[in-house]
């Protein structure tokens, strides 16, 4: 998985080899997990997300600007998933161009909520039946070690990418992604770079920046910038449990059976 929960695009330097900050080459730190044991643990973890998330809200909002036209726009809203197939965005607020609230964020928006309808996140999970991996190395971002690894999709069509995935050495969670897009979302579209962050929430690992960098036909360069905050992430076993619980208040007590207080 990519996680692919959010908007598939984010930012890097524009059509050059995607840069991460600080980033540099590391001894492997003592305790650490080996590179073929973290690699597992990710796809454990990621197979599990799959199966067991049922649900999240969170504040999103992205910032977009087209420089050659020198217009910008921020939408904020609350983003609600529902598994498999619902995701709604509720508006809170936005500023800016008006063209830039139609043309790009709208069109990403809408892009996002189709993806999920269609319910791909199987197909185009990071995981070793979509993609070949390829160990680099270790690097050193942010204050952690992290095991690169180079992916290459071994599928042809929308939503997979090139590029290369970060995974920590002592938990074996993914920390971030990056590359481009293999296969255009529109003709609108020609290319997308970008670098996509993670954090944890419990058992689940989900999206919390995307930075991308989109060159359009007509328009020429797309710059756009969406973060997640305030994460409230449900579970099946959650979800379940809080509905047997409101059956059993539903229920009452048993005929029969005191009730002491």
């Amino acid at each position: 998985m990519l996680l692919w929960a959010g908007l598939s695009v984010a930012w890097c330097n524009p059509w050059s080899e995607p840069a991460t900050a600080s980033m540099n080459w590391t001894a492997l730190p003592a305790g650490a997990l080996s590179a073929e044991q973290a690699l597992r643990t990710y796809q454990e973890r990621a197979l599990r997300q799959l199966t067991t998330l049922a649900g999240y809200s969170d504040k999103t909002t992205i910032e977009a600007e087209i420089p050659a036209m020198a217009v910008k726009g921020q939408f904020s809203s609350k983003r609600t998933f529902s598994a498999p197939q619902s995701l709604d965005y509720t508006a809170t607020s936005f500023v800016g161009d008006n063209f830039v609230k139609t043309n790009v964020i709208y069109r990403l928006l809408r892009s996002d909520v189709e993806r999920v309808e269609k319910n791909t996140a199987s197909k185009v999970a990071l995981l070793e039946r979509n993609y070949k991996f390829s160990y680099m190395g270790i690097q050193h971002l942010n204050g952690r070690d992290l095991y690169a690894f180079a992916l290459k999709p071994r599928h042809k069509g929308t939503g997979f990418f090139k590029g290369n995935i970060f995974i920590d050495t002592q938990s074996g969670h993914i920390v971030q992604a990056m590359g481009r897009l293999s296969k255009s979302p529109s003709w609108w579209i020609k290319r997308v770079e970008f670098i996509q962050d993670y954090r944890d929430f419990g058992e689940f690992t989900m999206p919390v920046q995307f930075r991308s960098v989109t060159e359009a036909r007509i328009v020429g360069r797309v710059v756009v910038n969406i973060a997640h905050a305030e994460y409230e992430v449900r579970s099946v076993e959650q979800l379940r449990s809080g509905q047997e619980a409101a059956d059993d208040r539903h229920r009452g007590p048993l005929p029969g059976v005191a009730v002491i207080p």
